[in-house]
């Protein structure tokens, strides 16, 4: 397989406001760290949710693991991990009932990792996530990302919220998970500090065009 992830001629428009992604494309190929780029509304929000049909595209393909991705089928979730800006985890519990939900949606689910990467975060396990920072719930989601098998990483400000310590450790985890040479990740994010730390090329998209890759 040349590439994980193949964006051809991606195209959205949104009524209200106007904006819109304009003939994206790009490739991310295994074993690499890829740094998306660009200011606040450039479309990497909205990038990310078409490759994984959580937004209607209205033009263009997007093939992950060489298939193709249809709106509304999520045939291939157990092989992608997905960690967006606004953390959308149940409040009310905590980090072990979490686990056991977890562990009922995906196949591939591994609950000594989870947990490994629990520790390593410092993450206490009977706080409800509803008192956590925005650190740590971020870290929250990166360990359910890694821990069911997934094959590649979509990351969405996933530093954001952790101070310097907190980013560099979980910089390492990511330097770490794409280091067999088969598995990749496409990183969004406005500290350009951590994208000069990891990233192995850059993508930079500005009021929804790709200017340079």
């Amino acid at each position: 397989m040349n590439a994980l992830v193949e964006v051809s001629e991606l195209n959205k428009t949104f009524k209200q406001g106007g904006f819109g992604l304009k003939n994206v494309s790009f490739t991310i190929k295994p074993g690499s760290i890829v740094g998306f780029i660009g200011e606040n509304g450039a479309g990497k929000s909205t990038t990310i949710g078409s490759i994984i049909g959580s937004i209607r595209k209205d033009q263009g393909t997007v093939r992950v693991f060489g298939q193709e991705m249809q709106d509304g089928k999520d045939f291939v979730k157990e092989e992608i991990g997905v960690v967006f800006d606004t953390v959308q985890l149940p409040e009310e519990l905590t980090i072990v009932k979490l686990e056991r939900v977890f562990n009922g949606i995906y196949r591939n689910w591994d609950k000594e990792m989870f947990y490994s990467y629990v520790e390593q975060f410092s993450l206490p396990r009977k706080k409800k996530i509803g008192s956590f920072s925005r650190g740590m719930s971020m870290k929250v989601s990166v360990a359910v990302a890694l821990s069911h098998d997934a094959k590649l990483l979509l990351l969405d400000e996933a530093t954001a919220g952790l101070d310097p310590s907190g980013r560099d450790d979980l910089l390492s985890v990511l330097r770490t998970f794409v280091s067999d040479g088969k598995r990749s990740i496409l990183l969004s994010s406005h500290i350009t500090s951590d994208i000069e730390k990891i990233a192995d090329s850059l993508i930079f998209i500005k009021d929804g065009r790709i200017l340079f890759d």
